[in-house]
């Protein structure tokens, strides 16, 4: 059953509705006076309630159960270059879905589409309709669009190693360098899991990195992988390089 996104807390009794989620429940889903529905708040609480009254604006919700979920202690975030037809949206939906924590939209040489006033706004609305669809108690933090230069400064602000999805690097897979690191949890100043290390995949435009920027990553000695032996859509290796991840930390 999917869930409705509202804002309560986990010592909410009731719930008053309006607006958009209140036309969801009544006029979409056509619920009445007495149906449970499934509800989150995008803050780790789930809550199951029931409709007590409809008015023509309003309804009202008394909660049965809460329960506050908790999050892996690894953080897993992407990095994606804007995409043109909606494509980036798509990999907010299903990066929200498969649970990341948090979003970078980025700006790169080959980036053919260019950030606007409402960019951000879409991706949040996306991102609630996802939580709402697997009935995710987690809404993943959507940042401002950053160019690829500035974003490994927000990223080491927020605690992550960033890792670079490479179509050219081929020393080391992403599966690999996740494994090995963390089969070195005593020795290994990077071990992934030991040092409950947060993890950021970088994704490329469709075109990828230009040479400066795979220069740069040099420079900064960022971690470079594959994450596929095929050549990827940018969303494709974005779900797919986020799947490992998650695969690694929930094992």
């Amino acid at each position: 059953m999917p869930s409705f996104y509202l804002n309560f807390s986990e010592n909410t009794s009731g719930i008053e509705v309006l607006n958009d989620e209140y036309h969801h429940i009544v006029n979409v889903f056509r619920h009445k006076k007495g149906d449970v529905l499934s509800l989150i708040n995008g803050k780790g609480v789930k809550a199951k309630g029931k409709i007590h009254e409809i008015t023509k604006k309003s309804l009202l919700i008394k909660i049965d159960e809460i329960v506050y979920i908790e999050k892996p202690f690894n953080k897993v975030a992407c990095a994606f270059t804007l995409l043109k037809q909606k494509n980036d949206l798509f990999i907010v939906e299903k990066l929200t879905e498969l649970g990341v924590d948090d979003l970078f939209p980025i700006l790169t040489k080959n980036s053919v589409k260019q950030s606007s006033e409402n960019t951000i706004e879409k991706f949040y609305r996306t991102a609630i309709s996802a939580s709402k669809q697997c009935n995710n108690a987690w809404l993943p933090k959507i940042h401002q669009v950053h160019d690829l230069s500035g974003v490994f400064n927000i990223l080491k602000e927020h605690d992550y190693l960033p890792i670079i999805a490479s179509e050219i690097i081929q020393k080391s897979t992403l599966m690999k360098f996740l494994e090995n690191s963390s089969e070195k949890k005593e020795s290994h100043n990077r071990s992934i899991l030991a040092n409950k290390t947060n993890i950021c995949i970088v994704i490329g435009p469709e075109g990828g990195f230009d040479k400066s920027e795979f220069d740069m990553f040099e420079e900064l000695d960022i971690e470079q992988v594959t994450i596929s032996k095929n050549i990827l859509r940018a969303e494709t290796a974005a779900i797919c390089a986020v799947s490992q991840i998650m695969g690694i930390f929930n094992g």
